[in-house]
């Protein structure tokens, strides 16, 4: 296996980062960029985001539904049965994020309640067959690229290393293993205004045709900074999908194929016109190191927009057709593993839903061999299932944000996931082990980054591990083997 680089390696002097980020920044944008922190209530007050007014806009856009938008993202967040989530209650950033927005006492309170919200500590995590011999590869995830006003603006600015920047310090990690996976939250669809008009290039975070909360767009070098950094492929399943509508989500495809980046839970116009969902195939297959893995990507909801043409695979209203799709993949015998990437659950709670219990249950059962969840923007849980036919399925219910501007030490803490899987003499391929990295979003000199907390940010390393259990923590020194106790 391939070794992660030195801890050491990240530990950049501020004065020489804030140097280098200070040489790599152009001249300063027009003042109607307006690089302040976002208000999550700015889009509303341009007269775009409203009904259609422009007559060489697409036709396929409603301009209602954007503003239904701002009603339908309060309404679906509640609180969990303990009555403890994180602060926010939307996808909002704040700019601040370095300060410690009272992390210890979050974490005191968190641990307190911690029995109930994940469950007790647990032994180490295994399988039964983790030492068996045979061809291994490892699987990466990380969780919700979701780019605020001032990662999007820091992003777009920093001429040197554009969006990497801000994860730059992680590139040697997204790289260890064999593929590595990511949550693209929102359209990169480039200068695409919410009304559906697309414009020149601004070249900056204008907040007209590039936007935050709450219908977010990117540019699309967002997608080739994120294949360059080591991001192998990517789910467009999730509830901005359709934040730049049909259009938007034609566009983003585009982009991606054009990248040559893998994906999986949307599709365009014109397929959907040629098929109906259930004769769709929504899958992906990636072939790696002798390893075809099938994957399989679908979200709770598009925040109330609606999708005339169903471009975005649904994870409960379609829960037939997604569970087909992953019984299409095991049936397959030139496939060895499935992979399922679901948008669900209640933000900010560390706590899985029932909903989300029972479909991963299922999706194990169909035969899925790993679900990696996404969507609360905080950690939760693992489990190892076990299907009625035997095998092993490995469950991340949320893997927590990787990058975005949320302020707390919840949403500023996640984790990069390693499932390391092995085919057998017997020709199945199984689970072997999981590591985890923790990680930490930073405010720095120069900038938001994502660093791993161990040395950077203590609470957030303490919650991590008590979410996902201690025991597969794997030091940023450490090389990266998912299945240790078997001797490499």
């Amino acid at each position: 296996m391939r070794s992660l680089p030195l801890f050491a390696r990240f530990a950049l002097i501020p004065a020489a980062l804030a140097f280098v980020q200070g040489c790599s920044r152009p001249s300063t944008p027009p003042a109607s960029s307006d690089l302040a922190p976002a208000s999550g209530l700015h889009l509303a007050e341009r007269a775009d985001f409203g009904p259609e007014k422009n007559p060489s806009a697409d036709p396929r856009y409603d301009g209602k539904a954007m503003k239904n938008l701002m009603n339908s993202m309060s309404s679906e967040m509640y609180a969990s049965s303990s009555g403890f989530y994180a602060e926010s209650n939307d996808d909002r950033a704040d700019v601040s994020i370095g300060d410690d927005f009272e992390a210890t006492t979050y974490l005191s309170r968190f641990m307190s309640h911690a029995d109930e919200l994940v469950g007790p500590v647990e032994a180490k995590l295994s399988f039964e067959r983790a030492c068996e011999s045979g061809r291994r590869i490892v699987i990466g995830a990380v969780g919700d690229v979701l780019l605020h006003q001032p990662l999007a603006s820091q992003g777009m600015a920093n001429k040197r290393e554009g969006f990497s920047s801000l994860w730059s310090d992680l590139e040697p990690y997204l790289s260890a293993p064999n593929l590595m996976y990511a949550n693209l939250e929102g359209p990169a669809a480039g200068p695409l205004t919410p009304s559906g008009k697309v414009i020149a290039e601004p070249g900056y975070f204008d907040k007209v045709a590039y936007t935050s909360y709450p219908a977010f767009n990117y540019r699309p070098d967002l997608i080739t900074d994120l294949q360059s950094s080591g991001i192998d492929l990517v789910s467009t399943a999730n509830n901005h999908a359709l934040d730049r509508r049909s259009l938007g989500a034609d566009r983003t495809i585009g982009f991606l194929n054009k990248a040559g980046l893998p994906f999986m839970g949307t599709r365009t116009v014109e397929e959907s016109r040629a098929n109906p969902p259930e004769k769709t195939n929504w899958t992906t297959i990636t072939e790696k190191d002798g390893f075809r893995i099938g994957w399989v990507a679908c979200t709770f909801s598009t925040n109330g927009i609606p999708d005339p043409y169903q471009q975005v695979l649904r994870c409960f209203e379609q829960r037939s057709i997604v569970l087909q799709q992953i019984r299409n993949l095991r049936a397959d015998p030139s496939i060895d593993a499935v992979i399922v990437t679901p948008h669900w659950g209640i933000e900010y709670t560390h706590t899985p839903g029932a909903d989300q219990r029972g479909l991963a249950k299922d999706m194990i059962e169909a035969g899925a061999t790993i679900v990696f969840g996404n969507h609360p923007h905080v950690l939760q849980p693992v489990d190892r299932l076990v299907a009625a036919d035997g095998h092993e399925g490995f469950v991340i219910y949320s893997l927590g944000n990787f990058v975005s501007g949320q302020k707390g030490v919840a949403k500023r803490t996640s984790a990069l996931i390693y499932v390391g899987l092995t085919k057998g003499k017997d020709g199945r391929t199984f689970v072997n082990g999981v590591r985890h990295l923790p990680l930490a979003m930073m405010y720095e000199s120069g900038g938001l980054t994502v660093r791993p907390a161990k040395g950077h940010f203590d609470e957030a390393r303490v919650l991590a591990n008590r979410i996902l259990s201690r025991s597969t923590e794997i030091d940023p020194e450490e090389a990266l083997v998912t299945n240790p106790g078997c001797g490499g």
